[in-house]
């Protein structure tokens, strides 16, 4: 659940729906009891057994954790096990093999070679619902395209800390990336517009009735 958006998205078009958030840090769950304090809150590690009875959900979702996840199959197989027959498991990732043009691939040499190796593809997750049994398994996808200022873009750089691709760089290669934007401030290019794009997917199914 992270720092609780989701949910508090989710509890803003259901508010009768009881909502349950999980996370493993502490912190992430701190912040999110204060955004949706309604909500029940539990720390635990998804790819373990998780603190829930068999079919005590009709939805679960899973968002942008893919790259935090050591055992992808553990996760599928205790979902299944919380979810009700028929219902519903989606989960939605980045996709960096549909987002060449994003920024931080443009400025950083091995920044898509890191994320590439972090994430799972749809497909593979597709596949792998449908081996654990889920039915209706669907793939969609949703890119953004636009456009951020070079002063805009130095910004993003500067805030490292909050982008986990260029946490994952090399310091060297985070430096070399920095470099190129501070010497395009340099020439007068704050103003100048770099395009960027970015690509969510979307997996869902259904779970089996028995």
């Amino acid at each position: 659940c992270g720092t609780g958006k989701h949910l508090a998205a989710v509890h803003a078009t259901f508010p009768q729906a009881q909502l349950t958030g999980l996370d493993a840090s502490a912190g992430m769950l701190a912040v999110a009891r204060q955004r949706l304090p309604q909500a029940t809150w539990v720390q635990a590690d998804a790819t373990q057994r998780l603190p829930f009875d068999d079919g005590a959900f009709d939805v679960a979702t899973c968002q942008f954790a893919d790259q935090h996840l050591p055992d992808r199959a553990a996760l599928i197989a205790e979902v299944r096990r919380v979810l009700r027959p028929s219902g519903r498991f989606a989960l939605v990732n980045m996709d960096p093999w549909h987002m060449m043009r994003w920024h931080v691939y443009q400025l950083f040499q091995d920044a898509l070679l890191l994320d590439t190796a972090a994430y799972t593809p749809a497909e593979q997750w597709a596949l792998m619902l449908r081996q654990a049994g889920f039915t209706d398994v669907e793939v969609s996808r949703d890119v953004e395209e636009g456009g951020l200022t070079v002063t805009d873009l130095s910004a993003l750089v500067e805030a490292r800390d909050r982008c986990l691709t260029l946490i994952s760089l090399s310091d060297e290669d985070y430096e070399a990336g920095r470099s190129r934007i501070q010497g395009a401030l340099a020439q007068g290019m704050g103003d100048r517009l770099v395009a960027t794009e970015v690509c969510t997917v979307s997996i869902a199914g259904t779970a089996p009735q028995a």
